[in-house]
């Protein structure tokens, strides 16, 4: 993404120039990559792909995940600042897909973070994920209705 915007960017407003900017977009990206999707990849992935139970100390990781997110976010919309970068455009599609995946247990998507998936609603995101899923095959033929349906806290599967 950095590339793209540095590339192709009418402005920096996505991706700063000015180096505390940078480097505070570039932390969220780093959290998103190494943190955030970390710790849904490592809950999840195991299920899908390999029929493994659940971790509830993997689930665990997650909510702690959520509660730095919420952090990043008390003071506004934006992880990293007081607009749209791409670090917003990098943690709404793992927001996304934890949203997807706990449409049973809600209870480790925070309020600043379901803020953070409405506002992205507004240019259809929602119809992006629902489609862009359940016409991608991932894994074994795994879909996005198995997806969805799979692996939440408690549920009865």
């Amino acid at each position: 993404m950095g590339y793209l915007v540095n590339q192709y960017g009418k402005n920096d407003s996505l991706y700063p120039k000015e180096p505390k900017a940078r480097a505070l977009v570039d932390q969220r990206l780093y959290f998103d990559l190494g943190t955030l999707y970390q710790a849904f990849a490592d809950y999840y992935y195991p299920m899908i792909f390999a029929g493994a139970p659940k971790d509830e100390a993997k689930f665990a990781k997650i909510g702690v995940a959520f509660d730095f997110l919420d952090k990043f976010l008390k003071n506004g919309t934006y992880a990293a600042g007081d607009h749209l970068t791409i670090a917003d455009l990098a943690l709404i599609v793992t927001v996304s897909n934890c949203e997807v995946c706990y449409k049973k247990n809600e209870v480790a998507i925070k309020t600043s973070s379901i803020t953070m998936i409405k506002q992205f609603h507004t240019v259809n995101y929602t119809w992006l994920m629902k489609n862009g899923f359940s016409s991608f095959p991932i894994g074994d033929g795994v879909r996005y209705i198995q997806v969805q349906k799979c692996h939440s806290v408690g549920s009865e599967d």
